[in-house]
């Protein structure tokens, strides 16, 4: 787990349509209201931030409007491992061992210093007053820092830390807490700024209530009054309320794209976390589908 993460070449089939970018219009309801085709080799995560939906794929932050027109791509000198929003419409980047901000002319300023080469900040949360919480799921740890990077100290329960592959370890910030998913043991748990967990919720089960196979989930995000999860084999976005009580199901597996695996990767493997999500400002509900290169945009 502590050696120095490298990225597969993309190593899947799929039957997606057509290599070149579309959206294709389908029902309301549970099914996907747009679906965007990316032009890209491998795609990690996504972000939203006013009507743009925004994806770090390959060396290169890229820009869609939700409408899935494309705005524009931003190069980045390495591949980019997490992307967040802060409150002010900021874009907050995480590489393997370090934190950096795009300003609004695409300029690149790293925050903070290399947490090394044992690192791999797979998840980046920002809350409200500017603090940094990096998920490392290469040491198992959140770490905790102010606005300008320094840190302030680590999340590590037990001292072993947390139960996460190296692939992925999703967190994001609500309503004043840090909302962190333990894929290791199908929790979703609730902590202050300051790392005092002050809530959990969630358990291994087949139901649509709990979260079934060996690490989910895999993503999650946030509205005000609700918590997004993404769960890969049995392929699911789900919606609960802010203490844990299932409200919807927004996806099902017949939505995604089959895929056929040729070989692992800490993509596309057995660790590999498949799928991320973001929230928009209206309530609807952005899906990358990574191994699709896709993204599906939910009501």
């Amino acid at each position: 787990m502590n050696q120095p993460a490298s990225l597969p070449r993309r190593a899947f089939l799929t039957s997606a349509v057509g290599a070149s970018l579309a959206v294709c219009l389908r029902a309301s309801g549970s099914q996907p209201v747009g679906r965007i085709k990316l032009q890209v080799s491998q795609a990690r995560s996504v972000a939203v931030v006013n009507d743009q939906i925004i994806v770090a794929a390959d060396r290169a932050l890229v820009f869609h409007r939700s409408d899935g027109s494309l705005i524009r791509q931003q190069a980045m000198p390495r591949p980019v491992r997490a992307v967040t929003t802060d409150s002010k419409g900021g874009v907050v980047v995480t590489f393997s061992d370090q934190i950096a901000r795009v300003s609004d002319s695409d300029a690149l300023e790293l925050v903070g210093e290399s947490f090394g080469r044992n690192a791999a900040l797979t998840g980046i949360a920002v809350a409200d007053d500017g603090r940094l919480f990096a998920a490392d799921s290469g040491q198992r740890v959140i770490w905790r820092l102010d606005a300008l990077g320094n840190v302030l100290g680590s999340i590590s329960p037990g001292g072993a830390g947390f139960t996460v592959p190296r692939a992925f370890f999703p967190i994001t910030w609500q309503n004043g807490h840090l909302i962190v998913a333990e894929p290791g043991r199908h929790q979703i748990q609730r902590y202050t700024a300051d790392g005092l967990l002050v809530g959990k919720w969630g358990g291994h089960s087949r139901t649509l209530e709990g979260f079934s196979g060996c690490c989910n989930p895999v993503a999650i995000t946030s509205t005000p009054n609700a918590v997004i999860t993404a769960e890969r084999g049995q392929v699911r976005v789900k919606k609960f309320d802010a203490a844990g009580k299932l409200a919807s199901q927004l996806a099902a597996p017949d939505q995604f794209a089959p895929l056929v695996v040729e070989e692992d990767g800490d993509l596309f493997g057995c660790e590999g976390g498949l799928l991320d999500v973001a929230a928009t400002n209206d309530g609807r509900v952005v899906v990358l589908d990574r191994s699709a290169c896709e993204i599906l945009v939910l009501s």
